[in-house]
């Protein structure tokens, strides 16, 4: 028996360290063993490690490692038991392992391997449950790392381990996987990764952020050369999500998206949302990381369903009262540019739109708007109503001319008919003086 001990400041060294003497000749002793007291490297570590390889035909090779820390998860004796393991000078293989001691549950997992030291090549297999794979194909030559994932029907609750520990936690579903990445240096890498999720259900401990039945698919392309420039997408096939206050029925849903990203900004060139029920909506934006605030931001729709995308996206965030008490139709059209944080600009056309209280305390029919509001310049607005309600009191069909500047309303004399006979209202004007709005009215 050979025993060494020794610390050992990396697993590159360590690793070198293993194959030299599992590869050594000449030696008459029916086993060898390795000690390695602690390896050590940013985010890693691995503390109590004990090799034993017998030389018996076939060999068998057997790993122990009292303590295991990745990323903050922490894992205690380990073990890898390799009964028919083949040891040469250029490959060790162990084509029917078994690890112990990485799933909380106790179970074994099924594991293969063989690494090829000369070339600094591993291929991993992983079957922790009948049908289920995980396997990756590592190579690091000359500072430089290949690497292939693939998971088949891999379950979510897995990936549990790797999530922050109050975050959120799978508790069913499946996934499939096929990822690549390519690192050359600190200014040159590559990332292709493509998901796809079936019945996934997720929840944080509070209950506040859920989903249940989801099925989807995700895919992300990226690409160093000093800035990082990437493309997403995400498809949403089935299943409803909470996210509090917001709930999202089952529908199909889509995420487009590409930009930069880099020490100093994270950049959204173009993307598109496509929500069932609602329509589309096109934005772009830049967030600057060292001030923690948007460049620029801008979002675009058009033809949005009014009804669906206030009950969604509207109602759930607005005050006690009655925002929270309204009932919408019609479509939308609009648009909202910021720059530095603040709002520049604003646009809402409407088209067939309705409004009307839930209560039935009033409703507005027919509504046909052109609204805008500019932070430098005035703009002219426009809103035509076929019919209104307030109470059991019908009004007839009337129009809204009025002027919105930055630091003043002006509302041209309008006529609204009740009854038999009219409302008239000569004129509104709002001026802004010293922070507050000050009105004058006049009407008959």
């Amino acid at each position: 028996m050979i025993a060494i001990f020794r610390l050992v400041s990396s697993p590159l060294k360590a690793l070198c360290l293993a194959s030299a003497l599992l590869l050594c000749q000449g030696i008459s002793a029916q086993e060898l063993q390795l000690r390695v007291d602690d390896i050590v490297a940013p985010n890693f570590r691995l503390q109590g490690i004990v090799a034993r390889v017998s030389l018996a035909t076939p060999a068998a090779l057997n790993l122990s490692i009292d303590q295991a820390t990745f990323q903050g998860r922490e894992w205690r004796k380990l073990s890898l038991h390799c009964p028919k393991a083949r040891i040469e000078r250029d490959w060790i293989a162990c084509p029917k392992g078994v690890l112990e001691g990485v799933l909380d549950s106790g179970e074994k997992i099924s594991l293969s391997f063989q690494y090829w030291p000369a070339q600094r090549s591993l291929e991993l297999v992983l079957q922790p449950a009948a049908g289920e794979r995980w396997q990756a194909a590592l190579n690091w030559r000359s500072g430089k790392l290949a690497a292939n994932v693939q998971v088949v029907n891999g379950k979510a609750v897995r990936i549990n381990d790797w999530l922050p520990t109050q975050g959120m936690r799978f508790s069913q579903g499946a996934l499939d996987l096929r990822a690549t990445l390519e690192a050359q240096d600190a200014g040159r890498n590559r990332i292709d990764v493509a998901a796809t999720l079936r019945n996934v259900a997720f929840s944080d401990a509070a209950g506040s952020n859920a989903g249940e039945k989801l099925d989807g698919a995700f895919s992300l392309q990226a690409e160093q050369a000093d800035t990082w420039r990437w493309r997403a997408k995400v498809d949403w096939r089935a299943g409803e999500v909470f996210w509090q206050p917001f709930y999202f029925a089952p529908g199909v849903r889509g995420l487009s998206a590409q930009g930069t990203f880099s020490a100093q900004q994270a950049v959204v060139e173009q993307a598109a949302l496509t929500w069932a029920g609602i329509g589309t909506v096109a934005f772009n934006g830049a967030w600057d990381r060292k001030l923690a605030q948007f460049e620029q931001f801008a979002l675009s729709g058009k033809t949005l369903a009014l009804d669906e995308l206030y009950r969604t996206f509207l109602k759930p965030i607005a005050p006690a009262g009655m925002l929270r008490s309204l009932a919408l139709s019609g479509s939308g059209s609009g648009q909202l540019r910021f720059q530095q944080g603040a709002l520049q600009e604003a646009t809402l056309t409407i088209r067939q739109g309705g409004i009307r209280h839930e209560a039935k305390e009033f409703s507005l029919a027919g509504i046909d708007a052109d609204l805008a509001w500019h932070r430098q310049q005035a703009r002219e607005n426009r809103l035509g109503v076929s019919g209104a309600k307030l109470g059991k009191l019908d009004l007839g069909a009337f129009r809204v001319d009025a002027a919105l500047a930055p630091q003043r309303v002006t509302v041209a004399p309008l006529r609204i008919p009740i009854l038999d006979g009219a409302l008239s209202v000569d004129g509104v004007e709002a001026r802004l003086i010293d922070n507050n709005w000050q009105w004058s009215l006049s009407a008959a």
